[in-house]
């Protein structure tokens, strides 16, 4: 039995993936849930994404000469402000999706870049709860230069290398 998408009523839902596609130049991958199909969902992330080119006149992601290019001052900007209300708490969550969509942002750690104090306690940015990771050290860096630069503390960026999962751990 098939799911009806509870967005626009006609189309079916399918199961939850992973999805790619193009938009404004830009290549995204995104979640897509079980309950909306992918017309919708990819609808909904490119206001997201139209959402950004609005905000504060400043543009999160440019493309020049075949790199990604970050305002990084505008994120850690957001970031520090999202507190203050709402709308900016909206705005910086989106500014997330749409880095994790870029592969700019990453759940997964092995390889990849975090900004980290004494502790160690970790100074990445976060979707919701979860820690996310730096796929690119020049990204890292620019964020800890930002957002940490004035801190009382020592922080460094490292590349984290190999992780053992528990369940590869726990296996017989």
């Amino acid at each position: 039995m098939s799911r009806v998408c509870y967005l626009c009523k006609k189309n079916e839902a399918g199961k939850p993936q992973d999805i790619t596609f193009q938009y404004k130049g830009f290549d995204f991958t995104i979640f897509k849930p079980g309950l909306v199909c992918e017309g919708c969902e990819k609808e909904r992330f490119m206001k997201l994404v139209d959402e950004f080119n609005k905000y504060k006149n400043k543009k999160l992601v440019t493309y020049s000469d075949g790199k990604l290019f970050i305002d990084w001052s505008l994120y850690v900007d957001t970031e520090s402000s999202w507190r203050e209300d709402t709308y900016s708490a909206d705005i910086k969550n989106g500014m997330t999706d749409i880095l994790e969509a870029l592969g700019i942002l990453t759940i997964e750690s092995a390889g990849n870049y975090e900004v980290i104090s004494a502790g160690p306690i970790s100074l990445n940015p976060r979707a919701h709860i979860m820690e996310l990771y730096f796929t690119h050290k020049e990204d890292a860096i620019s964020y800890a230069k930002l957002k940490y630069a004035n801190a009382q503390y020592n922080w460094e960026v490292r590349q984290i290398g190999e992780v053992i999962k528990k369940k590869e751990i726990l296996k017989n």
